[in-house]
């Protein structure tokens, strides 16, 4: 009865440490610090270096884009914060027009509080990359 309770054991650990490693193999789980849209003024007036992803779960290209962003962030070492427009706090048509931001997805790198550079929709891998650099 031992015995079989320790080959039961055994099976079981190695199940899990099975499944423990393949999940390590495949990369590292992306996520993103979400942000609202009061928590990006409070990013850009003390002038900080950041980038932020504007979104929104219910647009198809956002989706596709999704995967090739995950790939790009696992290369390299940037903060990224999310926002989805999608969430009430978050609609303001004001704001958006303010900052030039009119679809989704659209990613912005700041440095000092002011934006330098904006992607927008679907963007190739190899061009995300080098704008994440």
């Amino acid at each position: 009865m031992k015995k079989n309770g320790f080959i039961f054991f055994i099976a079981v650990f190695l199940i899990v440490l099975v499944l423990v490693v393949t999940q390590n193999i495949k990369g590292k789980e992306i996520t993103y610090d979400d942000i609202t849209i009061e928590d990006y003024k409070d990013k850009i007036n003390p002038k900080e270096d950041f980038y932020v992803y504007i979104y929104s779960p219910n647009c198809h290209t956002c989706e596709e884009f999704s995967p090739t962003l995950d790939k790009a962030l696992n290369q390299v070492n940037v903060e990224l914060f999310a926002l989805d427009v999608s969430k009430d706090e978050n609609n303001n048509k004001d704001f958006f027009k303010q900052y030039g931001i009119s679809v989704t997805p659209t990613l912005i790198l700041y440095k000092d509080g002011n934006e330098v550079g904006k992607m927008t929709g679907n963007i190739p891998y190899k061009e995300l990359l080098e704008f994440l650099k």
